[in-house]
Parts: structure tokens; C-alpha cells; sequence
């Protein structure tokens, strides 16, 4: 098939284009050096011709620093995603898979622009004309990983990430392997027209869990000792650190929906991963 693939260049989308290549099909990479701003006013039709399918991942990602306006995350994560279904949809693409997030259930601006871009491609307007699938992955981890997950490999290896303790909670994780699989998966099957697929693997992690299979996979011996909770707690909220309450939060998700319809099962865990997430941040 001709697939374009917005974001082509991402963490992701590098690893999406791979899998195409290999299965056969001809990629079309969208990037920032072809367009430099996805917005409600791109004109898609020099890049929308004669294309199958579209892999559309190029969205403004969660930040929690606040510089980004909320104005962009409705420009590009909802008018953005809008438009480029309406040029999809006049230039005959026969389907549409559009990246989301777990994160599209929160209430903050990343998570109602994710929600909304969802909304839009998924009302009768779309579904009439094209095939359209809709991924939420969870934590997505594997080389190049960017966000917290790589901060917490660069402080570990550098002896600056505390032990945490073993709170009992629930982390559910992706390898961005199985993400890829699984978008070229929906993008034609029947079953998945329509869907929204969560994304998880079949590792039960705990933070703790994530923290002593780094530790291992960076050739660190075992940490028996931890940082109580509440400390922890307090360290994060005197030095601002958001991403310690994240890491230590659970959440119940499940992927059984897609297993159900496509029979789609994850290939990897995070063990399997971790020596080329390592490997990758020793470069």
C-alpha cells in the first residue's frame, strides 16, 4: 500500500516507517523539513495523492512545563488533525489511523485537544468516507525514548535516582515495537473501523519493578533499601518534580479490546527492551 506517515522522524514514526519498509509498502515521510507547521490550514493535496493510508502521529505531546500555549494544542492537535481528515477524505485515502494517548481521559489541555481530534474522526462525517481507527498506547518505552523515561535511565546510570519503594502500584507500558505492529494492523482491518484501541503489554510493572530493571539492565547491583513514600512526596513537591508523583501513580488499562478483534498480542516487555534503551543513552 502508499502510507504517509506524519511525524515520520519521531520516536514512533522512525521505527513505523521501518516496518513498512520491511512488509513491503511505499512510505511517504512527512516531516518538519516537508511541512513545517501541521495546522488547520496545510494544504494536503501535492502529498495526499494516490495514498492508501495515512499514519497520522505529528501532534503537539504533553508538557507539563507550561511554555507551550493552549492555543497550539488546538491548532495542531484538533484543527490540525481535522483538516488533514478532510484532504484525506477529498483525495481518496481509503484509511486513516490516528495516534492518541491514554492521557485523552484527563482533563487538562493535552488531554481535551487528544479527546476532541478523537471526537472529530470518529463522527459520521468520517466514518462514512474512510476507514478510521483511533490508538491510545500507554507509556511507550524503547531506543531514543525521549520524556521521563529516559530521564530516569540518565539518573540512575549517574547515581542521582533514590531507591523507591514498592508501593504496589501499576504501571501499564508499550513497547514502541508493538505500536508500530499494531498500527499497521487496524489500518486495514474491518474489525477496527471505528475503534478505539488501548495499547498495553502483558508486563505487570511497578515503578519499583522499572526501577530495579534499569538498574540491572545499566550492570547496577540491587538497591535493598528505598526511600520511604512520604519523603519521596515531599522531595517532589519542594523541588518541583512532577514527574516522581507520575511515577509513582496506578492505572488499570488493558489492551483486550484489540486482542478480542485483531487478536493483536504484544511481542515484547520492558526486559526484553531495556538493553537497547541502555545502549542507545551510552551513545
Amino acid at each position: 500500500m502508499q502510507a504517509l506517515v506524519t511525524g515520520a522522524n519521531g520516536f514512533i514514526g522512525k521505527i513505523l516507517c521501518e516496518y513498512l519498509h520491511e512488509q513491503g509498502h511505499q512510505v511517504h515521510a512527512i516531516t518538519r523539513d516537508v511541512i513545517s507547521d501541521i495546522n488547520g490550514c496545510t494544504n494536503w493535496d501535492d502529498y495526499l495523492s494516490n495514498i492508501d493510508v495515512v499514519f497520522h502521529l505529528a501532534n503537539i505531546v504533553h508538557a507539563d512545563n507550561g511554555q507551550i500555549p493552549d492555543s497550539r494544542y488546538w491548532e495542531i492537535n484538533v484543527r490540525g488533525t481535522e483538516n488533514l481528515a478532510k484532504y484525506a477524505v477529498k483525495n481518496g485515502v481509503k484509511s486513516l489511523v490516528y495516534f492518541s494517548s491514554v492521557f485523552a481521559e484527563m482533563n487538562n489541555v493535552y488531554g481535551r485537544s487528544k479527546k476532541l481530534a478523537e471526537n472529530i474522526l470518529l463522527s459520521p462525517e468520517f466514518l462514512r468516507k474512510m476507514h478510521v481507527c483511533v490508538l491510545r498506547p500507554s507509556l511507550v518505552y524503547g531506543p531514543k525514548v525521549k520524556g521521563n523515561l529516559n530521564k530516569m535511565i540518565r539518573a540512575i546510570a549517574k547515581g542521582w535516582f533514590p531507591p523507591i519503594p514498592d508501593n504496589g502500584n501499576v504501571k501499564p507500558m508499550v513497547s514502541v515495537y508493538d505500536v508500530a505492529l499494531a498500527a499497521i494492523k487496524v489500518a486495514c482491518a474491518n474489525k477496527s473501523h471505528g475503534k478505539i484501541y488501548t495499547l498495553v503489554d502483558d508486563g505487570q510493572y511497578s515503578s519499583r519493578d522499572i526501577y530495579d530493571q534499569m538498574r540491572a539492565a545499566l550492570g547496577l547491583s540491587k538497591r535493598t533499601w528505598y526511600i520511604p513514600l512520604i519523603v519521596l512526596r515531599m522531595l517532589a513537591w519542594a523541588f518541583k518534580v512532577n514527574s516522581i508523583n507520575k511515577l509513582l501513580e496506578s492505572s488499570a488499562l488493558n489492551s483486550k479490546s484489540i486482542k478480542q478483534d485483531l487478536g493483536w498480542q504484544a511481542k515484547y516487555n520492558l526486559v526484553d527492551v531495556l538493553p537497547d534503551m541502555v545502549a542507545e543513552y551510552k551513545k
